[in-house]
């Protein structure tokens, strides 16, 4: 009868509460007898402590172990063993009270997505000074004898005192006719104008596009 001897040998809070886990743990054994004083122990050592420190503090240390809170907190502080006879050895470390609170791992701060660097606007192909806004072309070869291969557009072109616009079309592969004086608003409105009627947008890369800035080097300022 020492061991139950030394388990009532507390004297705060924190030895009355480890004294409650040995006796908890103690209702497992194998030999009947031993569980059956275990279970009465706890209970009167429930009821000393709740008299010594408070009921609140009894009810709130039987809740820990009931839960099984205490014996996994146990755990992380440093495992029991079984001596060479076989009788479970307690750690050294005690548990605390009020129980230390775990730190629940903090979620990893996420990434922001790092904006794509924005691509610079490249300048449109220049040919003798003159840059091409806009070019048009629509196909149609069903329509006709010829059928239909037109090009409609406008381009820029800076000059010493001023930055003038002129546009042009024609059949693709003749030469082209040219014109100055639009403002942007009326070519604005006459791109849609030839959208509507069919024209399609020629990409900077296709060689129709390189093909129409070598005419317009014909042009006469």
């Amino acid at each position: 009868m020492r061991i139950l001897e030394v388990l009532l040998e507390y004297k705060n809070p924190v030895e009355a509460l480890n004294t409650l886990l040995a006796l908890w743990r103690r209702q497992s054994s194998n030999s009947a007898g031993e569980a059956e004083s275990s279970k009465n122990l706890y209970k009167t050592i429930l009821a000393k402590i709740a008299k010594e420190f408070n009921t609140e503090t009894a009810r709130q240390m039987d809740q820990y172990i009931q839960s099984g809170q205490a014996d996994r907190d146990d755990s992380r502080l440093k495992p029991a063993r079984r001596n060479a006879n076989g009788d479970i050895v307690m750690p050294a470390q005690k548990l605390a009270w009020p129980p230390l609170q775990v730190a629940k791992p903090q979620p990893k701060p996420q990434e922001k997505p790092q904006p794509k660097p924005q691509e610079k606007p490249q300048p449109k192909p220049q040919f003798n000074g003159i840059t091409l806004l806009r070019v048009l072309r629509m196909t149609d070869m069903s329509a006709g004898i010829r059928g239909i291969d037109k090009i409609w557009g406008y381009a820029q072109y800076e000059t010493q005192n001023d930055i003038r616009l002129i546009a042009f079309w024609g059949r693709y592969g003749k030469q082209i006719q040219t014109k100055s004086g639009n403002s942007r608003a009326e070519l604005f409105k006459l791109v849609r104008q030839k959208l509507d009627k069919g024209y399609k947008h020629v990409d900077e890369s296709s060689p129709e596009y390189k093909y129409i800035l070598n005419q317009l080097s014909s042009f006469k300022k």
